[in-house]
């Protein structure tokens, strides 16, 4: 069954893509149960497959996970590493990235640690990013509820939180690609044109970014600091993903 709960979409290379997803509530059209588990307190959220469906038309669909494969520095590699909900998807320079998500551990979401990347969305390799510049960690396999986008010729990542929504867990360092795999520090927050850092973009998650004309804008989406939590009812535009 195409889709669920979480199931992201993404368009590539002429097909659009519904990938991911759980089904937690009743039985599909087959008659299929939920996937849900039961660890003695209850039907507990749980998702048994990676799901990827692709279509040209929008209406005549193709099973992507058929004859699929899955690498890791190119050796076989598991593909549980691909299951999950809510992630991120981008195309770019004839590839399409998956980044982030949630996954359903131990009966609850947590967050997935999760890059990986595929030219035809059935060949998928893993991957592991790495940074330009010495002593810099790039932590774009380890963010949820982040940006991930492309723009001006490069993948973005921003925002969002590593492990588990905290204030210390709030990631605002701006990374970019050009080539999807080695990544650069850009900024360590975003600023005003006077160079100001952004309250409202400080600390942000769960935002939507649409990129447009040569302009990003970015709303909704919520914000956690020191000053508390509040729901974003802002939105921003940039030209260049910094200022």
């Amino acid at each position: 069954v195409v889709g669920g709960e979480g199931a992201k979409l993404a368009v590539h290379d002429g097909r659009m893509y519904v990938l991911g997803g759980a089904r937690l509530k009743g039985q599909d059209i087959y008659g299929n149960a939920p996937e849900v588990m039961d660890w003695g307190w209850g039907p507990l959220v749980s998702i048994d497959n990676w799901r990827s469906f692709s279509t040209a038309d929008g209406e005549t669909f193709k099973c992507d996970t058929v004859g699929m494969s899955v690498t890791r520095a190119g050796e076989p590699w598991y593909s549980s590493a691909l299951i999950g909900a809510c992630l991120n998807a981008a195309s770019f320079k004839g590839k399409m990235y998956i980044q982030g998500g949630f996954n359903a551990t131990f009966g609850m979401w947590q967050m997935g640690h999760r890059y990986a990347v595929t030219e035809n969305g059935t060949a998928w390799e893993v991957l592991a990013p790495t940074g330009v510049e010495e002593g810099l960690d790039p932590d774009v396999a380890r963010r949820a509820a982040n940006a991930f986008f492309e723009f001006n010729g490069k993948l973005w990542c921003l925002g969002g939180y590593e492990n588990f929504l905290a204030v210390n867990m709030m990631r605002n360092t701006i990374w970019s690609s050009e080539d999807g795999l080695t990544w650069k520090q850009e900024a360590e927050f975003p600023v005003d044109a006077e160079g100001n850092q952004v309250e409202g973009l400080t600390g942000i998650y769960d935002m939507t970014v649409v990129p447009a004309d040569g302009v990003v804008y970015i709303f909704g989406g919520a914000t956690l600091t020191e000053a508390g939590g509040s729901v974003s009812n802002k939105i921003y535009k940039s030209t260049d993903c910094l200022v």
